[in-house]
């Protein structure tokens, strides 16, 4: 079967208004299918105009993406592989997403993505691959699979079959979760409570779609603390260099892609730093759900509800500023305990769960059709 697919790499300057514009809009169909068998819904799924502002920052990373058509349908994606090859620090490791459509699945399409994935990474001196598969919540009395710092994956997917057969091992399972906004008023009313008593000696600032200049800085260097402790299980990460013109790159990507970004941070009133801080981004105008992206407390100001205080302030401007929005999606590492705690109280509801694989690499061969 698997003659009956061409692999075909995105070029180099792919963008929605040339000719490779149907590469970028079937990866945003394969990946809106995939969304929808796994979670019932497409929220999670990037759009063509989110695929095209990733695929224009390479500043800090290089991309490598390859889209998979059938013969007889030769602008038909049926399956894709976005590799991002970091640049400025973990230069052994390779980033990969595949998907195949739920519709050619089990016919061999995957493993010929992945043997292309695997090659490209070798080709470019990686050595470590991490991948990631989206699931449901394991059916119960179904085959599940463990990580090991906590949080189970149903064992029986496609994926997960594919990525243990290659020699993949299970890292890290993060639990997904959603929100249903506006916020019911008993899960509202009881973490309002939580921050009843006055935040002494810290203030918050909220920031929609951008973090004013003289702040940058100040907001690079708490991201690059909290990284450095960020739970990772024994995925093979080191902690990549996070600076004001990091920030920067990260603000104009979030502008090409046309989300709309709410940040909260809270300001140590004696030292001027930045120690906590949480991030919204609302999808295009027109789709109506939010992704909440990092929430940092530093290890030395936690116990002042911080963590809450800050999602309730993004909650708060989201209302205001995108009344539109319905859902916000998250994830949180199974052994982030204090976050999830958050999120319960909140009324956020599993979803799903995301499983991080990694694997050294084996050189396998693979033609492109370039």
């Amino acid at each position: 079967m698997d003659a009956e697919f061409r692999l075909i790499e995105v070029p180099s300057g792919a963008d929605l208004a040339g000719p490779a514009a149907w590469m970028l809009a079937g990866m945003a169909d394969v990946e809106r299918a995939d969304k929808l068998a796994v979670f019932g819904q497409a929220d999670l799924a990037r759009t063509e105009h989110q695929l095209a502002g990733e695929w224009a920052d390479c500043r800090y990373s290089r991309k490598r993406w390859v889209v998979a058509t059938h013969v007889d349908a030769p602008t038909r994606v049926v399956g894709m592989a976005r590799l991002e090859l970091p640049t400025s620090g973990n230069t052994h490791l390779a980033d990969l997403m595949l998907v195949v459509d739920p519709g050619w699945r089990r016919g061999g399409l995957g493993g010929r993505l992945l043997d292309w994935a695997e090659a490209t990474a070798l080709q470019a001196g990686r050595t470590t691959l991490l991948t990631y598969i989206d699931a449901g919540v394991p059916l119960e009395g179904g085959p599940v699979l463990s990580a090991p710092e906590g949080g189970t994956l149903a064992g029986d997917l496609p994926g997960v079959a594919l990525a243990r057969d290659r020699g993949y091992r299970l890292e890290q399972v993060e639990r997904l979760t959603v929100l249903d906004v506006p916020v019911g008023a008993d899960a509202l009313a009881r973490a309002e409570a939580q921050v009843a008593a006055p935040l002494v000696g810290y203030e918050l600032h909220t920031w929609v779609d951008g973090i004013p200049t003289e702040w940058h800085g100040r907001y690079a260097d708490l991201v690059a603390e909290f990284l450095a402790a960020a739970p990772m299980a024994g995925i093979a990460v080191e902690t990549e260099p996070w600076d004001a013109d990091r920030l920067r790159a990260h603000l104009d990507s979030v502008r090409r892609q046309g989300l709309t970004l709410i940040v909260t941070a809270a300001e140590h009133v004696a030292s001027g730093r930045l120690v906590a801080s949480s991030d919204l981004a609302g999808h295009p105008r027109g789709l109506d759900a939010a992704m909440q992206g990092m929430t940092l407390v530093l290890a030395g100001h936690r116990g002042h509800r911080l963590g809450m205080r800050v999602k309730l302030a993004n909650l708060r401007t989201l209302a205001r500023v995108r009344p539109d929005v319905r859902r916000i999606h998250t994830g949180n590492a199974a052994e982030n305990a204090p976050m999830l705690a958050i999120n319960d109280t909140l009324g956020f509801r599993d979803e799903g769960v995301a499983a991080t694989f990694q694997r050294r690499l084996a050189a396998p061969d693979v033609a492109v059709t370039r």
